[in-house]
């Protein structure tokens, strides 16, 4: 699809559709009603609404509760799903980290399930991760409701175009799979209720949601209206105890910031693991309200000195420039409330195309041919899981040792172009 009919086709999803969002008032793991605020980051449009700057863009709520019971986070107000995935620009196989990732992922998954002849994969995005499970033989099922997708990711795997239900299939999985999407969900038990009616008894189920170390890194940016829930382990523990499956297994995983990769079966065991996992977390402060207090403040504090170094740098004659069009990127930018000279992304949906709210155009990466040696650049690499790369990857372009990087996580601090190396 052309950028053109691509940004057309999000104009018609969001127009077609009420603009609503109901607001979330019990905790979705232990559904207690004992949920504070936690953090406001004030009205902000949809993170991905990225736009061609002739469509006003709407504004929803923005902030997370916390409840004082499992102590899971949880976004305040949901918005209606079909403005948030029905046409979806973000693709997962567009990033060198995620695709060795997806690789890692399909071979431990073979290797640590009783069976794995059958998987699902739910939210399949563009199919990355159903190829590397093809390749070792598997055969591939998938469901997302991207329906600008389907026909990527349909062409070598059986995909549904529509959000995940039990109801759209006739048989059980030996596997089923959902990576970074599972803290999408506005209903997270009857999610899970619907994986237990697609598998048998020696199915695994595998559930992968990220920033496991949000509150300790003073992460924020990954709360934007897609993620509606941020789970700890004694959080989903409670959640999963509501229905009939049991947490076997917790790991986590250096991709997005560090993931917690949660394994779930219909047979309980290995639940002394669980509960020593738990425990850890209570001594990391995570079950603590003092916590979230100085984490509020942290926060703030981030922000403040963040945009105090972008606009001295700006004073010293350098521009400034993102990396990265990343959805956490968009909520990071409106809250702080900066705004860059353009913004480097890898995917070509993005391109050509303005941010939400700060209205900032993304190009490629070739527009770097445009500045001179003499020019400076501060670069700020909001896909910030992905630094490593980004770096790499602007070094082959342009490696001027007067530019720099501004990081803000887990605290704000300047880099040069050949830091580390």
């Amino acid at each position: 699809m052309k950028i053109g009919a691509q940004w057309k086709k999000q104009i018609e999803v969001r127009q077609s559709i009420m603009s609503d969002f109901n607001t979330i008032d019990k905790c979705l793991c232990c559904d207690g009603d004992n949920i504070k605020l936690l953090l406001d980051l004030n009205e902000q449009p949809l993170a991905n609404s990225y736009h061609d700057n002739t469509e006003k863009l709407e504004k929803y709520p923005l902030g997370v509760n916390l409840c004082q019971d499992c102590y899971h986070i949880q976004l305040t107000d949901a918005v209606n799903p079909d403005l948030l995935f029905k046409d979806y620009l973000y693709v997962s196989g567009t990033t060198q980290t995620l695709k060795d990732n997806f690789k890692w992922f399909a071979d431990y998954v073979i290797e640590n399930s009783p069976v794995c002849n059958h998987v699902l994969d739910i939210a399949c995005n563009d199919g990355t991760q159903l190829d590397y499970f093809k390749d070792r033989g598997v055969e591939t099922y998938g469901i997302d409701p991207a329906e600008n997708l389907w026909e990527l990711n349909s062409k070598n795997h059986n995909v549904k175009c529509e959000y995940f239900d039990s109801v759209f299939f006739g048989f059980r999985f030996d596997v089923i799979t959902a990576q970074n999407v599972f803290a999408h969900s506005g209903n997270p038990k009857k999610f899970l209720d619907d994986c237990f009616e697609l598998m048998n008894d020696n199915s695994t189920l595998y559930i992968q949601t990220s920033q496991a170390e949000m509150i300790l890194n003073n992460q924020f940016d990954t709360i934007y209206h897609e993620h509606v829930s941020f789970f700890n382990i004694n959080s989903f523990n409670e959640l999963v105890k509501r229905t009939n499956l049991h947490l076997v297994d917790v790991i986590k995983t250096p991709v997005h910031g560090i993931s917690y990769l949660f394994v779930l079966s219909k047979t309980s065991y290995n639940q002394q693991k669980i509960k020593n996992e738990i425990e850890v977390e209570r001594q990391r402060g995570l079950l603590s309200q003092k916590t979230y207090d100085n984490y509020k403040l942290k926060v703030l504090d981030i922000v403040d000195y963040f945009k105090l170094l972008v606009e001295q740098s700006r004073d010293e004659g350098y521009k400034i420039v993102g990396y990265g069009a990343a959805a956490k990127g968009m909520t990071f930018l409106n809250f702080a409330d900066v705004k860059l000279d353009v913004i480097i992304d890898d995917n070509s949906l993005k391109q050509e195309l303005y941010t939400p709210g700060t209205n900032v155009f993304i190009k490629s990466i070739e527009c770097l041919k445009s500045y001179n040696e003499n020019d400076k650049i501060l670069f700020i690499p909001l896909a910030w899981n992905f630094y490593d790369e980004i770096r790499e990857r602007i070094k082959i372009v342009r490696d001027n040792e007067k530019d720099l990087f501004l990081k803000y996580f887990p605290k704000v601090k300047f880099e040069g172009i050949d830091y580390g190396k």
